[in-house]
């Protein structure tokens, strides 16, 4: 087999392989077998199925071009903190259509988000700030405050211009008239 990106899929839509085995029925010895060994003969017999069960056409279990991921920058760690993630630690998520080129995502690390989000939820913004803040307010964005920290936030308009109020997410918590040095709005989440 030339190519075998059946481990590349599995990882960029974020499914672990005993999820994959509990999905299509496949003993794990078989598909490390397929991911590893690159059997095409065992892919082709399963196929149909994993295919499937990670949502994508069976060409591309074994095409030798695959459309480019958006990679993972960050993790949401603690309340609602971005901790970036140094480059070697990147990993892709699925293209969503429609997103800009410079798209990047963060994935939300436990359930401390809840109910607003859930462990593993990816969330998808323009890696390019917005430098239009009738495109931020009202809006769930990525934002960088002077302090240098990034956190995920509900943005508002402040009492005063170029303030706004930042409903944290996983906090009761408001943080009152910030000025914002990058505001991202979230464009697309992919719940985990």
């Amino acid at each position: 087999m030339k190519t075998n990106n059946v481990k590349f899929i599995r990882l960029r839509r974020n499914i672990t392989i005993d999820r994959l085995v509990e999905v299509t029925g496949i003993p794990k010895t078989t598909l490390h077998r397929i991911e590893n060994d690159g059997s095409e003969k065992v892919l082709n017999k399963y196929r149909d199925v994993l295919a499937t069960a990670l949502n994508c056409a069976p060409t591309d279990l074994d095409a030798t071009q695959m459309e480019e991921g958006i990679p993972v920058v960050g993790e949401v760690k603690f309340k609602s903190y971005v901790k970036m993630l140094p480059e070697s630690k990147w990993k892709e998520v699925e293209h969503v259509k429609g997103l800009p080129e410079t798209a990047q995502a963060v994935r939300i690390v436990g359930n401390h988000l809840a109910p607003a989000h859930g462990r593993n939820d990816i969330l998808y913004f323009d890696s390019e700030p917005e430098a239009n803040p009738s495109l931020f307010i009202e809006k769930q964005c990525l934002v960088q405050i002077p302090k240098g920290n990034l956190m995920i936030a509900w943005v508002t308009a402040g009492s005063k211009p170029d303030h706004y109020f930042l409903h944290q997410y996983g906090s009761t918590q408001v943080m009152t008239d910030q000025k914002i040095v990058k505001a991202h709005p979230i464009l697309h989440v992919q719940r985990g």
